[in-house]
């Protein structure tokens, strides 16, 4: 069995970013970074370190995905809880025989090591999966219960798209059932980083437009983002790629845990780079959420007022939205908890619609 590999982790120099290998489609590459790496890590609540799980996903009955997500625990930069997505992608129609090599596969573990320490660019090449899977694993695989096996092959045979994730320190097992069955791949908007759940909370245009209104004042300002926690974009990266914001950005991060670890201090306001060239300002704006600007020769002063007003008027569009969702949270649990006045058989028990609020915090 021929299959592409796909690689999620974070990369020295680099940072996070996903690796394929040159026969995966862009669009197959897309869908296993948006609907497997943002569905089952969520970078504000990760597992503990050494997790590991296996999961099978199916994009269309001819796109294939299957692999295991390990928490390799801390990175270059000290990030620490760093996933690490091993994918292979199998193209074509998929048979019983493959479903079978592919179960097998999980529990045995992946087949070829990727050296995360190697300088870029690393190349992925397409490997060949033995029918009985009698090779050594690189790292640990992940047990499958046999009656998620069954129900596997049962789902293939009704010609339902397959959704399987398997953690090893779990007994709850998604069903592998889904009622997808659209042979086509969806163009969802990427969302960069790690950071979609939070980002379906905010109001991006708004953001995106006093970011705008910074960078177009004539004070020098070349480029401002907002990222996360773990130095990922939340927002698009105005004046400069991706692959420097997360450079930039998680050094400037780890910095600041660094001198909070060390020197015991409260938590940082800003971090401020200075050279000939221009400068590097890094500011808290919202819990979990900081704002880059990158500004060319100006004055200092002149800058931190600039920067201090867009980081009001961002606090103050993240406080509106995170109202909103509490709100509408609220709503919902006083009318799910009132008792029914009238015609209790339209409120069935097993009401399964629900609204999560999942709040957030920094230690």
């Amino acid at each position: 069995m021929l299959v592409s590999q796909l690689i999620y982790s974070s990369f020295p120099r680099i940072g996070f970013t996903c690796l394929a290998s040159a026969g995966v489609p862009t669009e197959v590459r897309q869908a296993f970074v948006e609907r497997v790496v943002y569905q089952y890590w969520d970078s504000y609540n990760p597992p503990k370190a050494g997790y590991r799980a296996a999961y099978l996903h199916q994009l269309t009955v001819e796109d294939s995905l299957f692999g295991w997500l390990y928490n390799d625990g801390m990175d270059d930069l000290g990030r620490a809880h760093v996933p690490y997505f091993i994918c292979y992608y199998l193209p074509g129609l998929l048979e019983s025989s493959q479903l079978k090599a592919i179960l097998a596969c999980l529990q045995t573990g992946p087949i070829a090591p990727i050296d995360q320490q190697k300088t870029f660019p690393i190349t992925l090449d397409t490997l060949v999966i033995p029918g009985s899977c009698s090779y050594q694993s690189v790292r640990t695989g992940v047990a499958i219960p046999s009656e998620v096996q069954e129900q596997s092959h049962w789902t293939l045979d009704q010609r339902t798209l397959l959704n399987l994730f398997v953690p090893v320190d779990k007994a709850e097992v998604n069903p592998p059932i889904s009622n997808h069955t659209d042979k086509t791949l969806t163009s969802g908007q990427h969302d960069s980083g790690l950071n979609h759940e939070r980002r379906q909370t905010m109001n991006t245009n708004k953001i995106e437009a006093i970011l705008k209104e910074l960078v177009s004042k004539p004070i020098g300002i070349q480029s401002a983002v907002l990222v996360s926690l773990e130095g990922q974009p939340m927002t698009a990266p105005i004046g400069m790629d991706e692959s420097s914001v997360l450079i930039v950005a998680g050094t400037m991060l780890y910095l600041a845990r660094s001198v909070h670890e060390e020197l015991n201090w409260q938590e940082i306001e800003s971090i401020s780079v200075r050279a000939p060239e221009g400068h590097i300002i890094l500011s808290a704006c919202f819990q979990d959420i900081f704002l880059l600007v990158k500004a060319g020769k100006a004055l200092a002063g002149l800058l931190e007022g600039e920067i201090k007003r867009s980081v009001k008027k961002v606090q103050d569009e993240l406080n509106a939205s995170e109202v909103n969702l509490i709100n509408t949270t609220e709503i919902y649990e006083l009318e799910e908890d009132s008792p029914p006045e009238f015609n209790p058989e339209a409120f069935p028990e097993n009401n399964t619609n629900e609204i999560r609020y999942r709040g957030r915090r920094i230690g």
